[in-house]
């Protein structure tokens, strides 16, 4: 018992990889029932903040945290919950449910080139390694769908751009930390407004879901529900590992996803996808291994 209180931080984030892992297959399903991409978000967003809240009253969670960093977390809620998830359900109607999954996961390698270029940090060879990976998995993805949308592509790789900027804000806005439930409810609370903004500019408030409409708002529930446990598990994780551990752990969501849904939707997994996949990895392997020398040197 005392070994797994120990690693409990490693099996949260475990279980964080894994809820993300399934999330997109039951996100996909949504979006072919006629789901738009802004419902869906706004959703996802709404849930996620109501679940918190009822959870912070249900512990006594502490919801102060200073109105400068309640303002920054909404700020990069917007980002982070808010338009990655507009983007990333978008890239969904265009593209099979891996090889988005891993275009989103390029944002390690954004993340190392922002840092590089706006403060000026180290690039030692296993961030060149991370980033010639990355790129040449996308190569191997984007040959193994030649179908494949240019909005879907467009779209994917925003969401990683995006994501990559909600990170590196948030290492460096200087936010007082509180309960990782507190700071997910004002995540979830920004990207809750920017969705709810896009959709009235956009009129993406429509819902024309086939005629199975139940199991369509099953498929949204289960969306939901991986997406927000994942979520919750990955902050909790990350604050008691450290981020460098917890990306190492997090290499298994976009193999899981890639598995998941080729099982799940039945559909075949090429082999320059699984090639990509394979590099890709490979790139935020190196990736979290740079930072780790890095932060060795460092100390």
């Amino acid at each position: 018992m005392k070994r797994v209180l120990k690693h409990s931080g490693l099996l949260m984030i475990l279980l964080a990889s894994i809820m993300y892992g399934i999330e997109p297959t039951f996100c996909s399903l949504v979006t072919n029932s006629g789901v738009t991409s802004t419902v869906i978000a706004l959703c996802l967003n709404l849930f996620s903040f109501l679940a918190c809240f009822a959870l912070t009253g249900l512990f006594r969670i502490n919801l102060r945290i200073g109105r400068g960093n309640i303002v920054k977390l909404l700020l990069f809620g917007s980002l982070g919950a808010g338009l990655t998830n507009l983007l990333l359900t978008e890239a969904y109607r265009h593209l099979p449910v891996g090889t988005v999954t891993v275009l989103h996961f390029l944002y390690p390698t954004l993340v190392c080139l922002i840092v590089v270029v706006c403060f000026h940090k180290s690039l030692n060879r296993y961030k060149i390694i991370a980033i010639a990976s990355s790129i040449l998995g996308l190569w191997f993805i984007s040959a193994g769908n030649i179908s494949g949308n240019a909005v879907g592509f467009a779209n994917a790789i925003g969401s990683a751009l995006v994501y990559a900027i909600y990170i590196v804000g948030i290492n460096h806005a200087q936010i007082e930390h509180g309960h990782p439930v507190a700071e997910f409810m004002y995540l979830s609370a920004g990207g809750f407004f920017f969705c709810l903004i896009a959709g009235v500019l956009n009129g993406g408030f429509t819902f024309q879901a086939d005629a199975n409409a139940s199991m369509t708002i099953f498929y949204l529930f289960l969306t939901w529900l991986t997406s927000f446990i994942g979520g919750v598990s990955f902050v909790i994780g990350v604050e008691k590992e450290g981020s460098t551990l917890a990306s190492f752990f997090s290499l298994a969501e976009p193999i899981l996803s890639v598995v998941f849904s080729s099982i799940f939707l039945r559909s075949g997994i090429v082999i320059g996808v699984a090639l990509g996949c394979i590099l890709i990895v490979i790139s935020i392997l190196f990736i979290s291994l740079g930072e780790a020398k890095e932060n060795r040197t460092s100390a």
